[in-house]
């Protein structure tokens, strides 16, 4: 998670532009928050599956997909957000 937080500095010492390794950092920091919740869903998922249970993981996959779709659209092109609204769309 350190790693996560300090980014730039790793792209710049793999040699990255500078620009770019800011704009990573940024989307990274935004999506930061996102990770507990996948967590949370891929050991769920992992519980159901062990029981043979696979339509409700199938479902919520169903509808996650279409809403990342929804906010994707929304946040990158409809308030143009860039990489940043993709960002909050992917949290």
């Amino acid at each position: 998670m350190i790693f996560l937080i300090f980014s730039e500095w790793f792209f710049h010492l793999i040699g990255q532009d500078p620009t770019v390794s800011k704009m990573s950092q940024y989307y990274i920091w935004i999506s930061l928050p996102g990770i507990i919740g996948c967590l949370q869903f891929q050991a769920t998922k992992r519980f159901l599956m062990a029981q043979k249970i696979f339509k409700p993981i199938t479902y919520f996959q169903v509808f996650l997909l279409v809403q990342h779709l929804i906010t994707s659209v929304l946040f990158i092109y409809t308030f143009e957000w860039g990489y940043l609204g993709a960002a909050i769309a992917t949290t």
